[in-house]
């Protein structure tokens, strides 16, 4: 499991954090020299950095070189505050930490170790500086990590026990990244957070591979997940005391908000404190012993067989399989496919039985058969996005059905009236659709959306605006049907998904197929790669959008709501 610390760490936080907690025993080997923690990415590879002592360590939470004291980037401050970088934990499934700490098979922490930064080096190509007084983000492609290594997991508040084993690794992303020029900036971990779906999947998949190759076998989860094969449900449990203590203290209380759920989790833990490491194996070991653990077992040979409830193939053919899935698992929803949604679905379905190498061999066989088309990376998607012939296709003929179609649809309510002088159009009767909307209990920029969607002549119009903003329930207060409206969104406004061809319902959607600006006339937005709906897209072109106000009152958003009214030209730039 991989997650992210709850926004940036200030130099006193991360200070504080790392005396507390990442010089407790049983964290990076090599204490007794000084050591406390090992660098790694190419931006510590800039910096010759690998060993790293706790005077080195606070060097880089200000900013500076660790070995000449020089200064890296200025000040990093958000609002008052200094921001020294971000903490990103690995922690590996309950029974490879009993295996590996209890058992003592001392392989799979090295396992872990390996899988661990494999997931980090690939999580660096989403890493993002901001330059020209912060208005513009540069891709640069490298961290500075440090990486500690510890053994236990937090005891719990009622639990019976001393601290439960929990191998995990974390890793410390200072605030710095290193500009393709030489100079360096403040690092922006957006879409490294963004990423953290993508970073786990690369992790579980390589810690998978690397257990099977010394001859563990291992039990598949639906959630793409795994456990070692031969632990119990039961014996899991019994050596996750905080877990369960903290899902227990939820169902007492009725707790299902992430958020408040966040607050139980530091409930339940008791203060860091030493153990009597002789005390604590000989306990662990007899919780084992009751529990029906061979302490002694050790796997003879390499389990060269896939895991459960995928079928008997060779490798390739499990990276094709993998990558069907995945494709049609998102192609339901996107039309582009960001490099790092399209992995984790194959990596996550294909666990223990392919890896990233492989996924990515197939991706490129693909593109060169023409069956993915390269749709681009920018810095929102760094590692690529993808479409495919069916997707261009199916474009093509929305935007044809919409450009027939357009001027031949009449207002929903109001009476459509030409100035026989001049021909233009203008509908009466408005106030009344104002009245109306004001009855719903509409707010303002939401009447305003109303007023508009309910008399424009077009054929087709949208609501934009980021999440939050209202949308869904504006749009379930009258009687608009949504072209493509996602199910939860279409359950919300009472109502089922209406499309002028329901089989078409996942392609209402805007493509980007190539980088740049769109032709002159293009309905094409060079930076939406989510579905154009009714209650979706929050990035369509300046030219269709007429905005109607300047927030949304209930959300705090300060987004504005926006009609989209498609007209003119809409040939694609394929």
């Amino acid at each position: 499991m991989v997650s992210f610390s709850d926004g940036a760490m200030t130099v006193e936080q991360a200070g504080s954090y790392y005396r507390v907690h990442y010089s407790a025993a049983g964290y990076y080997a090599g204490a007794e020299q000084g050591i406390i923690g090992h660098a790694v990415g190419r931006g510590a590879q800039f910096l010759a950095l690998s060993d790293l002592t706790a005077e080195q360590f606070d060097a880089l939470l200000l900013g500076h070189d660790p070995t000449t004291q020089g200064e890296l980037r200025t000040k990093a401050t958000h609002g008052d505050t200094e921001r020294a970088g971000w903490d990103c934990t690995l922690s590996p499934p309950k029974s490879i930490s009993i295996q590996a700490i209890v058992c003592g098979d001392e392989r799979l922490m090295q396992v872990h170790r390996d899988a661990a930064l494999y997931a980090i080096r690939e999580a660096e190509a989403c890493a993002l500086a901001r330059h020209h007084g912060g208005k513009e983000w540069v891709e640069t492609g490298n961290v500075v990590a440090i990486m500690f290594e510890h053994y236990d997991s937090r005891e719990s508040i009622h639990g019976e026990h001393g601290p439960m084993p929990q191998l995990h690794h974390h890793f410390f992303i200072a605030n710095m990244t290193r500009l393709a020029n030489g100079e360096w900036r403040s690092l922006d971990p957006q879409q490294i957070y963004k990423a953290r779906r993508f970073i786990d999947a690369v992790y579980m998949s390589e810690l998978a591979k690397r257990i099977q190759q010394l001859g563990y076998d291992i039990v598949r989860k639906v959630d793409g997940s795994f456990e070692l094969a031969g632990y119990a449900r039961r014996q899991i449990e019994a050596f996750s005391e905080r877990a369960m203590d903290i899902e227990r203290t939820k169902r007492a209380r009725g707790i299902s908000n992430p958020s408040i759920a966040r607050d139980i989790v530091l409930e339940t833990r008791k203060p860091k404190r030493d153990c009597d490491p002789v005390a604590l194996k000989a306990e662990r070991e007899a919780l084992a012993r009751q529990q029906g653990i061979d302490l002694n077992y050790r796997p003879a040979s390499p389990q060269l067989k896939p895991a459960q409830a995928l079928t008997s193939q060779t490798a390739d053919a499990h990276a094709r399989e993998s990558l069907d899935y995945a494709d049609r698992h998102l192609s339901s929803r996107y039309a582009v496919i960001d490099h790092r949604e399209l992995v984790t679905a194959a990596l996550r379905y294909g666990i223990g039985a392919t890896d990233l190498s492989r996924v990515r061999t197939e991706i490129d066989a693909r593109q060169r058969a023409g069956q993915l088309i390269a749709a681009g990376h920018s810095y929102l998607h760094p590692l690529d996005t993808y479409t495919s012939p069916r997707m261009v296709s199916l474009e093509r003929e929305n935007l044809r059905l919409i450009h027939d179609h357009m001027h031949k649809g009449r207002p929903i309510a109001g009476i459509r009236v030409r100035n026989p002088s001049d021909g233009s159009i203008s509908v009466a009767g408005t106030d009344r659709v104002r009245e109306w909307a004001i009855s719903r209990g509409l707010l303002p920029d939401q009447i305003d959306a109303a007023v508009l969607t309910l008399t424009t002549p077009y054929w087709a119009s949208a609501i934009e605006g980021l999440a939050g903003t209202a949308k869904t329930s504006l749009v379930g207060s009258g009687p608009c049907a949504g072209l493509a409206a996602p199910p939860a969104a279409s359950k919300r406004c009472g109502k089922p998904a209406s499309t002028p061809r329901p089989s078409r319902s996942c392609s209402r959607q805007k493509l980007r197929l190539r980088s740049g600006a769109p032709k002159p006339g293009s309905s094409m937005n060079p930076a939406c790669s989510r579905p154009c709906r009714l209650t979706g897209c929050s990035n369509l072109p300046n030219s269709w959008v007429s905005t109607v106000s300047s927030s949304s009152a209930t959300s705090g958003n300060t987004s504005p709501l926006r009609l989209v009214l498609p007209c003119g030209s809409f040939s694609p730039t394929i």
